[in-house]
């Protein structure tokens, strides 16, 4: 499973943007476990609006039927 992450902070706007070759479903939970977003990507090309997040740390977790990705997001 290849899953490219791109990460842009730009005059306080956090977008992520997330490329995977296959359908799959992301999961941003907090450090507690919250589930803070669910969001089922059809397309090859997601992008994630962050901006409104409280500073923190979060867990981006992508699933597809061919694996599952964590990656660490500190909002500052």
């Amino acid at each position: 499973m290849q899953i490219i992450f791109n990460f842009v902070y730009i005059f306080s706007i956090y977008n992520i943007t997330i490329e995977a070759s296959q359908q799959t479903t992301i999961e941003i939970t907090n450090m507690q476990g919250q589930m803070t977003r669910a969001i089922g990507a059809n397309d090859n090309k997601t992008n994630i609006d962050v901006s409104t997040f409280q500073s923190g740390i979060y867990f981006i977790k992508v699933k597809s039927e061919k694996g599952v990705m964590v990656k660490k997001l500190v909002k500052e």
